[in-house]
C-alpha cells in the first residue's frame, strides 16, 4: 500500500473501534449478535449484526436455531484462519460456502458434483477423491481416486501450492517439476468442472467459494490511503477514502446486485449425506433491532436490518443469514448506548407494534423482573402456530391431570371403581373419605421446551409466587381473624383454663353478649324445690341436668379438651399393624351391624291374628308391612307398635352413620335393608308370622351386607393403599397418636420384629421407632406415615414403594437402602445418611435434606422443587434425568459424582463442590454458584446460562467438550491447565480469570470482558477473540496461531514471547 507521496508504508490499518461492553443485550436465544463501533472523521457509528442459523434441508418456519450451535459450528467448519464475520456493513449481499462435501447416503464415492444456486447465482464444483501423479513410462498419469465420504471445502484442497500467487496453500502447482525431483505430488480435490486438471502441465485458476483472505490484494485495493495525514488526523479510524467493498469477502461471482429479502428460493446438491438434492426457500424472517440510550430523555430507536451475507455450510446442512444495520453514536466507543434489543418475526405476519417491544424492554431492564424473562423466547420470536401451542397446552394439562390423579380425584375414582366391581349394591357402599387436594397450577416446562431453550420462567415463577402469596394470604387471614383470641384459645386447649376463659374468648370474638344471654335464659329455669311434681325416680336426674346447665362454661372446657382413649388408639394401631379384623377399614360399620344392635324388639304379648285382606300392599317392604299390621290389627297392644317404631328409629340412626349412601336413598334405611334380600316366599297370613318374616329378612339383609363389606374391603385394599402411597400429605393415622401411644406402638413393632415378623407391606403409621435397628429389614411397601425414625438404623433395608410421608428421619442411617418409588414427601431427613442407596422415581415434595449424606447413591428420575439440601453430600453419587428447581444447594459436595441429563434451575449453590465430577448434558440456569469448585471435572455438553454467578469459581484442570457459558459472571475464576477446546463464552465476564497453561483451541471468546485475564502459555490456536476487551491481559508465551483478535481492546496487553503466526490483529497493509 502506498501513501499519497508514493512512499511505502509499513504501518497496519487499525481495525474499527472496540464496542462498549456496558450495553445490555436483550435477544432471543435463537439469534446471534455482534456489535462494534466504527470511527470515521465525521464521527462514530454503532453497528449491529444479527445471525440466524437454519436447517438448509428443512427450514423451520417458526424458529431459527440457537446461536451457541452457530458459533460452535462456524468454528468447526471454517477453514483454518478464515474469518466468519468482521461485523462491518457490506454494500451488497454475498454468498459464502464452507464445510465439506458429503457423499449421498454416506456411501463412499470416487467423485461427485457439488452445486448451489440462489437468485441469479449458480456455481458447480467437481469433487474427487485423493490422487497423486505417477509416471507410466514417459507419461505422468493420475492414480485412481480414493473413495471418500466427506471432503473438506478448503483452499488446501484446490489447485495451488507454494509460490502460487492466488492460492499458496493449495496442491498440484509445479507438478511436473516436483515429480521429476521425485516428490509425491497430489492432484487437487476440488475443481471447476470445465477446468479440471487432465495433464500434468495444466495450471487452472483455483476455484473460489469461501471467504477471501483478509490480506488478499484484491481486497486491500479498497482499504484507502494511509499516510502522514491519516496518522496525524484520523488514526486509528479507517481512511477517508476506504471503500465499503473492503468488507466483501466472497469472490465476485458470488455477490448479488442488492440485498437479500430473506425468502428467496435456493437449490443445493450434495450439501448433506441425507439430503443430496435440496430445493427450498430461505425461512422468511425479518429481524428487528432496537437501541436504548443512557440518556433517559432519548427515545428507543429502531434500526432497519438488511441481509448482506448468506453462509452455506455444506455437510453440516446449515445456513446462516446475517442481518446488519448501523446508527450514529455520540461516543467513539458507543458508551451512550444503554441496551440493544433484537427480535424476529415472520415476513408473512403483521409487524408487532412498538408498544410490545417497549413493554419487553421494560420487563428485561427492570431488576425485579429481568431474571424471569431471561428465556422468554416468545417475547422476541414469532408466535408459535396455534396447533403447536394447543398441543403443548394439552400436554401440560395432561401432565397436570397426571399429578392430580395421584391425589384426590384418581384416588376416589379408583375406590369407587373397585366398589362397583365388588357387586355390593350402591346404596350399601360405605363412606369414602378422600382428602381434598388442590392443584398447584405451576406450569412446569415440557421436555421439548427445555431442549429448545423456550422455558417461560416468568409464567412458572409467577405461578410459584402466586401460590406462595395465596398460602401467605391464607395464613395472614387466619392470623388476622384468630390473633385476638389466640391466647384464650391456647389457654382453653391446654386443659388448665378456668371457666372465665370462655367469657374472655367470646369477648375477643366480638360476641360478649352471648354468655350473658345464656346466663339469662338459664336463670329463668326453676331452681331446686321449684320443679313441678314428677315421678320420684326422675327428680334427681332432672335436678342434675339443671345443675349441668348452670355450669355450661365448664362443659365447654371439657369438650375443648376431650380425653383421648389411648387404649383404643393403641388397640387400633396394633390391629392395623398385625392385620387383625379389628383394624379393617369398615370395622366400624360391622360394629353397628353386629349382635343384637339391629335386632327387632321381642313382642311376646302380640296376639297372633289373621291379616285383613285390605292390608295387602305390594310396594311395601316386609318390615314396613309388619309395622302397618301392628298399627291396624285389632286387639294388638298399642305399646307394641310404639316399641317397634322406636327400635326402627334407633337402628335407622346407626345405619345412617355407618352407610350414608343407604341413608341418602330416602325412606327408612332399615326398611331398605330389609328389602335388599329377594324373597319368593308366600305372604304371611298372621301378624306373628309377618313380624317373624320381617325379622328374618333384616337378619338376612345384615348378613348380605356383611358379606358385601368383606368383598368391598378386599376390592378397596389396592386403591386405598395406592392413595396413601401417592399422597403428598400423610393420610394416617386418622387421629395423631399421643406420644405415649406412639412409643408403645413402636415398642410393639420392635418386639414383633425381633420375634421374626416380616414388616413388608405392614401399617406402621404413627409409630415412634426412634433409635430402632432395622438393618436389612424388608420394609417394601410398608406404610410409615408420620412415623418417628430419628436416629434409626435402616442400613440395607428394602424400602421400595414404602410410604414415609411426613416421617421424621433426623440423623437416621438409610445407607444401602432401596427407596425406589418410595413416598418421601414431607419427610424431615436432616442429617440422615443415604450412602449407596437407590432413590429412583421417588416423591420428595416438601422434604428436608439439609446436611444429609447421599455419597455413592443412585438418584434417578427425580423432580425437586424448593427442597433444601444445604451442606448435603453427594460424593460419588450417580444422578440422572432429574430437575432441581428453586432448591438450596449451598455448600453441597458432589466430588466425583456422575450427573447425566440433570437441570438446575434458579438454584442457590454457592461453594458447591463438583471437583472430579463427570457431567453430561447438564444445565445450570440462573445458578448462584459463587466460589463453586469444578476442578478436575469432566464437562460434556454442559451449559451455564441466565445470569449465572460463578465469581471466584474453580475450573482448574477441567476437561470439557461442548461447554458453553451464556451471560455468566466468571470474574476471578480459575481455569488453570484446563482443557477447554471449542468452549463457547457468550456475553460472559472473565475479568482477572486465570487460564494459565490451558488449552482453548478454537474457543469462542468474542466480545467478552477479559480485562486483566491471564493466558500465560495458554493454547489459543484459532480461538475467536475478536471484539473482546483484553486490556491489561497477559498473553505471555501464549499460542495465538490463527487466532482472531480483530477489533479487540489491547491496551496494556502483554504479548511477549507469544506465537502470533497468522494471528488477525488488524487489517494489514501491503507495505
Amino acid at each position: 500500500m502506498r501513501g499519497r507521496d508514493g512512499r511505502n508504508l509499513s504501518i497496519s490499518v487499525a481495525a474499527p473501534g472496540f464496542a462498549s461492553l456496558m450495553a445490555l443485550i436483550i435477544k432471543p436465544r435463537s439469534l446471534g449478535l455482534l456489535t462494534k463501533t466504527e470511527r470515521r472523521a465525521v464521527g462514530a457509528s454503532f453497528i449491529v449484526s444479527a445471525f440466524g442459523l437454519f436447517d438448509l434441508a428443512d427450514p423451520d418456519p417458526d424458529r431459527l436455531q440457537g446461536d451457541q450451535a452457530m458459533w460452535m459450528m462456524a468454528a468447526k467448519e471454517l477453514p483454518p484462519g478464515a474469518v466468519f464475520d468482521l461485523g462491518m456493513p457490506k454494500p451488497t449481499a454475498e454468498v459464502l460456502v464452507a464445510g465439506h462435501a458429503a457423499a449421498p447416503g454416506g456411501a463412499p464415492v470416487q467423485r461427485m458434483g457439488l452445486a448451489w444456486a440462489i437468485g441469479n447465482l449458480q456455481k458447480q464444483l467437481l469433487v474427487t477423491g485423493d490422487r497423486v501423479w505417477r509416471m507410466a513410462g514417459a507419461t505422468a498419469l493420475p492414480t485412481e481416486p480414493v473413495p471418500f465420504v466427506q471432503m473438506p471445502l478448503t483452499p488446501a484442497r484446490c489447485f495451488g501450492g507454494e509460490g502460487h500467487a492466488a492460492n499458496p496453500t493449495g496442491t498440484g502447482f509445479r507438478a511436473q517439476e516436483r515429480l521429476m525431483a521425485r516428490e509425491t505430488v497430489a492432484l487437487p480435490n476440488i475443481e471447476v468442472p470445465e477446468l479440471a486438471v487432465r495433464s500434468i502441465g495444466d495450471a487452472p485458476a483455483p476455484p473460489r467459494f469461501g471467504p477471501v483472505a483478509v490480506d488478499a490484494r484484491e481486497r486491500l485495493q479498497y482499504a484507502g490511503t494511509y499516510d502522514d495525514h491519516w496518522i496525524k488526523n484520523l488514526a486509528p479510524a479507517l481512511a477517508d477514502d476506504a471503500d465499503p467493498r473492503l468488507f466483501l469477502f466472497a469472490p465476485p461471482d458470488q455477490r448479488l446486485p442488492g440485498y437479500l429479502a430473506g425468502d428467496e428460493g435456493y437449490g443445493l446438491r450434495n450439501f448433506a449425506a441425507d439430503a443430496p438434492e435440496v430445493q427450498r426457500h430461505l425461512p422468511g424472517f425479518r429481524v428487528r433491532c432496537f437501541i436504548g440510550w443512557t440518556d433517559p430523555q432519548k427515545p428507543m430507536v429502531e434500526l432497519p436490518m438488511r441481509i448482506d451475507t448468506l453462509w452455506l455450510f455444506a455437510g453440516a446442512r446449515r445456513g446462516v443469514m446475517v442481518y446488519r444495520s448501523a446508527t450514529p453514536v455520540e461516543d467513539i466507543e458507543a458508551a451512550d448506548v444503554a441496551d440493544v434489543m433484537l427480535a424476529y418475526e415472520r415476513m408473512t405476519d403483521e409487524p408487532r407494534p412498538l408498544s410490545h417491544y417497549l413493554q419487553v424492554r421494560a420487563l428485561r431492564t427492570n431488576p425485579e423482573t429481568a431474571y424471569k424473562y431471561a428465556f422468554a423466547e416468545h417475547q422476541l420470536a414469532p408466535a408459535l402456530p396455534q396447533d403447536v401451542l394447543d398441543a403443548r397446552n394439552a400436554k401440560r394439562r395432561a401432565l397436570a391431570q397426571e399429578r392430580r390423579s395421584k391425589r384426590r380425584d384418581d384416588a376416589e375414582w379408583m375406590a369407587r371403581q373397585e366398589l362397583a366391581r365388588s357387586g355390593v349394591p350402591k346404596e350399601l357402599w360405605p363412606a369414602i373419605e378422600i382428602p381434598e387436594f388442590e392443584d398447584d397450577d405451576v406450569p412446569m416446562p415440557l421436555p421439548e421446551e427445555i431442549a429448545g431453550g423456550e422455558v417461560d420462567f416468568a409464567e412458572m415463577l409467577d405461578a410459584l409466587e402466586a401460590l406462595q402469596a395465596k398460602a401467605e394470604a391464607k395464613l395472614d387471614e387466619v392470623a388476622r381473624q384468630q390473633h385476638p383470641a389466640l391466647a384464650a384459645m391456647q389457654e382453653i386447649a391446654s386443659g388448665q383454663a378456668e371457666p372465665g376463659a370462655i367469657d374472655q374468648l367470646l369477648a375477643m370474638l366480638d360476641m360478649p353478649e352471648v354468655a350473658g344471654q345464656i346466663d339469662a335464659e338459664i336463670a329463668k329455669l326453676p331452681g331446686p324445690g321449684e320443679l313441678p311434681a314428677v315421678a320420684e325416680a326422675s327428680a334427681p336426674e332432672m335436678e342434675a341436668k339443671l345443675d349441668s346447665l348452670g355450669n355450661w362454661r365448664k362443659a365447654m372446657l371439657d369438650a375443648a379438651d376431650p380425653e383421648v382413649d389411648e387404649a383404643a388408639q393403641l388397640a387400633l394401631a396394633r390391629a392395623r399393624f398385625l392385620g387383625l379384623p379389628e383394624g379393617r377399614p369398615l370395622e366400624h360399620v360391622r360394629r353397628e351391624l353386629s349382635g343384637d344392635r339391629l335386632a327387632l324388639p321381642d313382642l311376646p304379648d302380640l296376639p297372633d291374628t289373621a291379616i285383613p285382606p285390605q292390608a295387602e300392599t305390594a310396594s311395601e317392604s316386609s318390615l314396613e308391612e309388619a309395622l302397618r299390621i301392628l298399627e291396624t290389627t285389632p286387639y294388638a297392644p298399642v305399646e307394641a307398635a310404639e316399641q317397634l317404631r322406636a327400635a326402627m328409629d334407633e337402628v335407622d340412626a346407626k345405619l345412617g352413620a355407618a352407610l350414608p349412601n343407604l341413608a341418602g336413598e330416602g325412606g327408612s334405611p332399615l326398611a331398605i335393608l330389609a328389602a335388599v334380600p329377594a324373597s319368593s316366599a308366600p305372604r304371611p297370613a298372621t301378624t306373628r308370622a309377618a313380624l317373624d318374616d320381617a325379622a328374618a329378612q333384616v337378619a338376612q339383609g345384615r348378613a348380605e351386607v356383611e358379606a358385601g363389606l368383606d368383598q368391598a374391603e378386599a376390592q378397596m385394599a389396592g386403591p386405598v393403599l395406592e392413595m396413601r402411597r401417592l399422597s403428598p400429605q400423610p393420610l394416617k393415622p386418622d387421629t395423631p397418636l399421643t406420644p405415649a401411644v406412639a412409643q408403645a406402638f413402636g415398642a410393639l413393632v420392635a418386639e414383633q420384629y425381633r420375634a421374626g415378623i416380616v414388616l413388608a407391606g405392614r401399617d406402621l403409621a404413627g409409630a415412634d421407632l426412634s433409635g430402632i435397628d432395622l438393618s436389612g429389614a424388608d420394609l417394601s411397601g410398608a406404610l410409615l406415615e408420620n412415623a418417628r425414625l430419628d436416629g434409626a438404623r435402616l442400613t440395607g433395608a428394602n424400602l421400595a414403594r414404602a410410604t414415609l410421608c411426613g416421617a421424621s428421619l433426623v440423623q437416621a442411617d438409610l445407607s444401602g437402602c432401596d427407596l425406589s418409588e418410595a413416598n418421601l414427601c414431607q419427610v424431615d431427613a436432616r442429617g440422615a445418611r443415604f450412602e449407596g442407596s437407590r432413590i429412583i422415581e421417588a416423591s420428595l415434595f416438601g422434604a428436608q435434606f439439609a446436611q444429609a449424606v447421599f455419597d455413592q447413591a443412585e438418584l434417578r428420575n427425580l423432580t425437586l422443587m424448593t427442597v433444601p439440601f444445604t451442606a448435603a453430600s453427594f460424593r460419588g453419587a450417580r444422578l440422572s434425568d432429574s430437575v432441581f428447581m428453586r432448591t438450596d444447594l449451598s455448600g453441597t459436595n458432589w466430588q466425583g459424582a456422575a450427573l447425566e441429563r440433570v437441570h438446575f434451575m434458579d438454584v442457590d449453590c454457592p461453594r458447591i463442590v463438583m471437583a472430579g465430577a463427570q457431567l453430561f448434558e447438564v444445565g445450570f440456569v440462573m445458578a448462584r454458584a459463587a466460589g463453586a469448585d469444578f476442578s478436575d471435572a469432566t464437562l460434556t455438553s454442559v451449559l451455564f446460562a441466565g445470569e449465572a454467578d460463578l465469581r471466584q469459581a474453580s475450573f482448574a484442570r477441567v476437561r470439557t467438550e461442548k461447554l458453553a457459558f451464556q451471560k455468566a459472571d466468571l470474574s476471578d475464576s480459575d481455569f488453570g491447565k484446563g482443557r477447554l477446546d471449542g468452549a463457547c463464552f457468550v456475553e460472559t465476564v472473565l475479568a482477572r480469570a486465570n487460564f494459565r497453561e490451558g488449552s482453548l483451541k478454537r474457543a469462542l471468546l468474542s466480545r467478552n470482558d477479559l480485562t486483566g485475564i491471564d493466558f500465560f502459555a495458554a493454547n489459543l490456536l484459532e480461538a475467536q477473540l475478536n471484539r473482546a476487551d483484553l486490556r491489561g491481559a497477559s498473553l505471555r508465551a501464549a499460542n495465538l496461531f490463527g487466532a482472531d483478535l480483530a477489533d479487540a481492546a489491547l491496551l496494556g496487553a502483554d504479548f511477549s514471547r507469544a506465537n502470533l503466526g497468522r494471528t488477525l490483529l488488524a487489517v494489514a497493509s501491503d507495505g
